[in-house]
């Protein structure tokens, strides 16, 4: 009962946790990015747009991270009522057995004690076990951020830049994103040294 019980709740903790420490990197990357830009959001007037989107994000998280807690404690749960029923089964039957005289009282009250000395490991593996479904969760998280190919890679042999004056010339630059839908159409600009260039226009 005891594996059935573990197995059944195995993978609904680790998902759990999955989608909780997934909505929590949302947050935490909402926040930041807000925080960062807090005059840019004033500047545009979207303090209210961004207080909803951090009530849709956070309410988000908070719902997961119930579905985490629910599970977590339906599964310690699960096993303390299978400790009380073999508790119970064991006064049941044991009892009977004593009162028919087939086995001593002391009998039963050591086969009592053992029944909970074998329980008292398994209750507490199970909080190590949600401590521990929590870092396999954030470890995969880690590991995703470090699997990550860089899309700008160094070439092999860079060649040195000689006489650096700062000054950036475009010529002749073409931008699209998608397909021959182009941004920018033959731009040619020069931004001298200490000289502030930007682009204005619809986005």
């Amino acid at each position: 009962l005891i594996a059935a019980v573990s197995y059944f709740f195995k993978n609904r903790l680790r998902d759990a946790y999955r989608i909780s420490r997934a909505h929590l990197s949302h947050l935490n990357g909402f926040l930041a990015e807000n925080l960062s830009g807090i005059l840019t959001v004033q500047l545009f007037n979207r303090q209210e747009k961004q207080m909803a989107e951090f009530d849709r994000i956070s309410s988000d998280y908070r719902q997961a991270n119930i579905r985490e807690v629910s599970l977590s404690s339906a599964f310690s749960h699960s096993l303390r009522f299978l400790t009380q029923f073999a508790v119970a089964f064991l006064l049941w039957y044991g009892g009977g057995e004593v009162i028919r005289g087939t086995v001593t009282y002391g009998v039963a009250y050591a086969f009592l004690n053992y029944v909970r000395q074998l329980f008292q490991p398994i209750q507490d593996l199970t909080g190590q076990l949600n401590v521990l479904q929590s870092a396999l969760t954030s470890s995969e998280r880690l590991v995703e951020v470090l699997d990550q190919k860089p899309e700008v890679v160094d070439p092999p042999k860079p060649v040195p830049l000689k006489n650096v004056r700062g000054e950036i010339r475009f010529e002749n630059v073409w931008f699209a994103y998608n397909g021959e839908e182009w941004v920018l159409k033959d731009i040619n600009f020069t931004v001298e040294p200490g000289q502030t260039v930007a682009f204005v226009g619809a986005t």
